[in-house]
């Protein structure tokens, strides 16, 4: 395979229709040339991919659409929750069959998705690859699935890593659920994590103010309530060999007169109720009041 379709193919995600291919330049003979080889593989008719094509994807393909919601959520690097099915946007009239298959899923990234909830919707923005839909269209099907905290959370992950553009933000409330309107003043995208995001929303009826992203001296804190008590939240990614950094980071605000709470992931998402019970123990102490 050419140095020249090997580009191609990574911007497209390793996946692509053959007219995507020809669209930018590459010739049937050379797709052919690079099939042959066995450099390129033939998932479907109509489409080529690489073996770091991502299964879920390949599966879309087969089921006659695109990823949507969560799924696609995850291809661009977005908080999307909990929901780990393989949610595929197929267009309005397209039959409820699979097309056939004409290599092994098995030869392509796995993706640990499963489950298949097909969506027949349309779509409103435009998608650079057409095995999934764009961000603005897997964020308005991920509101439709999930809580409105979750939703917030995905819109806010995906402004803090520069996959939607906070212009596009007028256009894309105009398509999400109604319900989601009251936490419209509330975006942003400064949180770095989506359960920061939560965090913030479920403590906002706690506190008299809350505060993200605030710089203290060296240090940057995730949530901070009326001025003293921080609130940090460890992500899933979260590793063991940060626990010295944190715990100097934690002495160091201590020292300073800062109260600091630090709950992970798991209880975030799992256990909020005695996360929850941590904070309003804390701020009902007298000593602080």
């Amino acid at each position: 395979m050419t140095n020249t379709i090997s580009f191609d193919m990574q911007e497209q995600g390793y996946l692509a229709r053959r007219t995507d291919l020809m669209a930018r330049g590459r010739s049937a003979k050379s797709i052919d040339s690079a099939l042959r080889e066995g450099t390129l593989l033939r998932p479907v008719k109509g489409w080529v991919a690489t073996r770091d094509a991502r299964q879920d994807a390949v599966i879309a393909v087969l089921n006659r659409g695109a990823l949507t919601g969560a799924s696609a959520l995850r291809t661009y690097g977005i908080w999307a929750g909990t929901d780990t099915h393989l949610h595929v946007r197929v267009p309005p009239n397209v039959p409820n069959t699979r097309a056939r298959a004409l290599h092994p899923i098995s030869a392509f990234a796995p993706t640990g998705a499963s489950g298949e909830v097909r969506h027949w919707t349309r779509t409103e923005f435009h998608s650079m690859q057409s095995w999934r839909v764009s961000v603005g269209d897997a964020l308005v099907a991920f509101a439709r699935e999930e809580s409105a905290e979750f939703s917030v959370a995905a819109i806010e992950s995906a402004l803090y890593s520069s996959t939607l553009s906070p212009r596009d933000l007028p256009f894309l409330w105009d398509h999400l659920p109604r319900s989601l309107g009251a936490y419209r003043p509330v975006v942003d995208g400064r949180a770095e994590a989506g359960t920061e995001t939560l965090a913030r929303l479920r403590l906002g009826f706690t506190a008299r103010r809350i505060d993200i992203q605030v710089r203290v001296g060296p240090h940057r804190l995730d949530i901070l309530i009326d001025g003293w008590l921080n609130v940090e939240i460890d992500s899933e990614e979260w590793h063991g060999r940060e626990r010295l950094a944190n715990s100097r980071r934690d002495t160091w605000l201590v020292a300073r007169g800062y109260v600091v709470l630090r709950f992970d992931y798991h209880e975030v998402m799992y256990e909020w109720e005695a996360c929850a019970a941590a904070v309003a123990a804390t701020l009902r102490d007298p000593r602080r009041a």
